[in-house]
């Protein structure tokens, strides 16, 4: 589909390293095997607002956000990344229990368009800021 391609383009746009290539292989992997289809919306609570304002402009695989302040940009991406965590992947405090991985992963199983495609979006921006 277009929104795909255009995902691709922009996601592919910069060199961020062996292990964002392994990504986006998994997650085009994953696409593929639910027929980019579209299941639900992820939670938007805590969103960074820059994939608010990139899905207001049509998802553009050319547009970038301005992150002055890369750290805090991390803290707010790692809060919504937290609030979408199932919850026995976070600890009593609230935080991700990373080496936990061995659960119903349903809740983050988000293809198309609305789905992780925005968690990908949001770890770009991060990433080429």
């Amino acid at each position: 589909p277009d929104w795909f391609k255009s995902a691709i383009s922009m996601l592919s746009s910069a060199d961020l390293g062996p292990e964002w290539q392994e990504l986006l292989e998994l997650w085009k992997n994953f696409e593929v095997k639910e027929n980019y289809r579209h299941v639900a919306k992820l939670g938007n609570s805590h969103r960074p607002i820059s994939i608010k304002d990139w899905i207001q402009r049509g998802r553009s695989p050319v547009w970038r956000p301005v992150i002055a302040k890369p750290a805090n940009y991390g803290k707010e991406y790692m809060r919504w990344w937290t609030l979408l965590q199932p919850a026995w992947r976070l600890s009593s405090r609230g935080s991700i229990i990373f080496n936990e991985i061995d659960g119903d992963w349903e809740s983050l199983r988000r293809p198309g368009v609305n789905g992780l495609l925005s968690v990908l979006a949001s770890l770009f921006h991060w990433g080429s800021a």
